[in-house]
């Protein structure tokens, strides 16, 4: 029997973790709760991504519990982090949420929760009817009106089976915003059904946060291709490195690292950034302009000062800030344009090392004493260019990826290239 009351007076304090904890005594490490009156009809895991919203996380925690205690749920709370070495990936933490709570115990029911939105109505039910359902119909801040009619973000709920069925979520959409419409895609080319409570009822209140600033501007060209990449894209190419896994009073905490040197994955992201690329060599082409890249402009003009084409160094530098070169692929340094050879297993090399590679090729024409007149200053802004455009695109490259004097490039008075210690460093500490 459950003893929902309808609408519900949501908690925003400002509390602790260790006071919301002392107001769930009937909860088991993990934050799993069996009710003692009768047996639950349903066993239900809430899949919950994170980074770094303790405050949201703190407040779900004090208003769902109760809700779904009233419920009498057999549920589990799962907090997903993957280390922060790379853009937010909302639907691969949520596979990797999966595969980790189904391990633990024989669930039968996944609800897919952004820790943000705090549920309005108890008789929202968190459980899975016999097709797909999206929870967050009515949003405050959408002004309690779905947005669009395929929406299917949020809070969902999908039974084990429908999640085996579309192969869970994407592991490509890295930033915010686009996995939630490929989900939807899933769900239609598996002629599933996704259904909704009426508004009234499926009403949710989002939590205040900033702006998110790591837009998926890549999210239009996944999407386009999602029936081509569906079925080998999901649950069967997820790879992850378990770190740790903490119960806490109120949920399980795991944290992942994801594995960079997938070659699929590497593949599949030099696709798109090529796709970028022609557009924006297009784009130049037309405007015939030479400032694509305005952080490498001072090394442009130290290096045109040297007798270097500047037309020539611009498109060169350029098309390799912006984008990752093949293997094998270079850039002829005297026409400045692209050359292709027989391809290459893509997984071969790290970006970083492709990278390193293909600056060679642009520099090794000249000579040694030439390459170490680079300046510092002009060496450091072209690799950061470079890394920025490489996390746009949805590499993992760890932020502490910058270049120390001490430790990188000594002094100028160094007869060996300054690019072989860059890569020795690189070498070093791969921690992306």
């Amino acid at each position: 029997m459950f003893i929902t009351v309808g609408k519900v007076k949501l908690d925003f304090s400002n509390y602790e973790m260790e006071q919301v904890e002392k107001n769930y005594k009937s909860l088991q490490n993990g934050g799993r709760f069996k009710p003692r009156s009768c047996i639950a009809r349903h066993r239900v895991a809430i899949i919950i991504p994170y980074r770094n919203r303790k405050e949201h996380l703190i407040k779900l925690m004090n208003n769902l519990h109760s809700i779904l205690q009233r419920q009498q749920l057999d549920y589990g709370i799962y907090v997903i982090e993957v280390a922060p070495m790379s853009d937010f990936n909302r639907a691969l933490s949520l596979n990797i949420g999966f595969q980790e709570a189904s391990r633990e115990y024989d669930y039968q029911c996944f609800i897919f929760h952004d820790v943000d939105l705090l549920p309005e109505n108890d008789r929202n039910m968190y459980t899975c009817p016999t097709d797909p359902r999206h929870m967050s119909v009515a949003v405050d801040r959408l002004k309690y009106k779905l947005p669009y009619a395929t929406i299917f973000g949020g809070v969902v709920a999908m039974t084990k089976e429908h999640f085996l069925t579309v192969n869970g979520f994407s592991n490509k959409f890295f930033g915010w915003g686009g996995e939630d419409d490929d989900m939807y895609k899933r769900i239609n080319y598996t002629h599933l059904n996704i259904t909704r409570y009426k508004p009234k009822i499926a009403r949710y209140r989002m939590l205040a946060h900033r702006k998110d600033s790591s837009v998926n501007t890549e999210r239009f060209y996944l999407l386009r291709h999602t029936n081509d990449t569906w079925r080998t894209d999901g649950l069967n190419s997820l790879t992850y490195r378990h770190i740790k896994t903490d119960r806490h009073r109120l949920f399980t905490y795991v944290l992942v690292d994801i594995d960079p040197a997938h070659p699929a994955y590497y593949t599949d992201r030099l696709k798109i950034v090529d796709e970028s690329i022609r557009k924006m060599r297009e784009d130049f082409n037309k405007s015939k302009e030479n400032d694509l890249s305005t952080e490498s402009t001072g090394a442009n003009s130290s290096l045109a000062s040297k007798g270097v084409n500047s037309s020539r160094l611009v498109v060169a530098r350029s098309e390799q800030n912006m984008r990752t070169l093949m293997p094998n692929q270079s850039i002829n340094s005297t026409t400045g344009t692209l050359i292709t050879d027989k391809p290459k297993h893509l997984g071969a090399l790290h970006p970083i090392q492709q990278f390193m590679l293909s600056l060679k090729e642009l520099l090794t024409d000249k000579k040694e004493e030439d390459i170490n007149s680079i300046s510092d200053k002009e060496l450091a802004s072209f690799v950061r260019v470079y890394v920025n455009n490489l996390r746009k695109a949805g590499f993992s490259i760890n932020n502490e990826l910058h270049f120390k004097k001490d430790t990188v490039i000594k002094t100028k008075s160094d007869t060996k290239p300054k690019l072989d210690k860059i890569v020795k460093y690189i070498n070093a500490n791969k921690k992306w």
